[in-house]
């Protein structure tokens, strides 16, 4: 909206201003509805990406679980503990097979936070770049 005055009475508006300024305000929110669609957009596709990191990750975790049974075998008969020692001391192999079941686990706990930082972190910086 323009006003002129002359200094000759009253302002006038001109009605060409105000088609102008009326086009601006538009324009403007037109582009933050596509900022706003871009954004959700972004906001989807990270939710998609994390949901499928999250069954990749069951799914791992799944055929890592089937991969600790051990099939059951004839077991020789375990040597007498002397002290009292615990029973973790009795078979190195089941030993093993704890820690890294422990390590595995962990492993699988520390991926899945990676995941989902790196998720997020594309997404922000999707966000920010648009």
């Amino acid at each position: 909206m323009k006003i002129t005055n002359a200094n000759t009475g009253p302002p006038t508006y001109s009605p060409d201003g105000a088609t102008a300024l009326a086009a601006v305000s538009e324009a403007a929110r037109t582009e933050e509805q596509r900022r706003t669609a871009e954004q959700r957009r972004i906001a989807n596709a990270a939710g998609k990406e994390r949901d499928q990191a999250l069954v990749d990750a069951r799914t791992a975790g799944a055929v890592a679980e089937q991969l600790r049974v051990r099939p059951s075998l004839p077991q020789p008969p375990a040597p007498p503990v002397a002290h009292g020692g615990s029973s973790a001391a009795g078979d190195p192999l089941d030993v093993l097979t704890d820690v890294l079941s422990r390590a595995d686990a962990r492993a699988g706990e520390l991926a899945n936070y990676a995941d989902r930082a790196g998720i997020a972190g594309q997404a922000c910086e999707a966000a920010m770049t648009r």
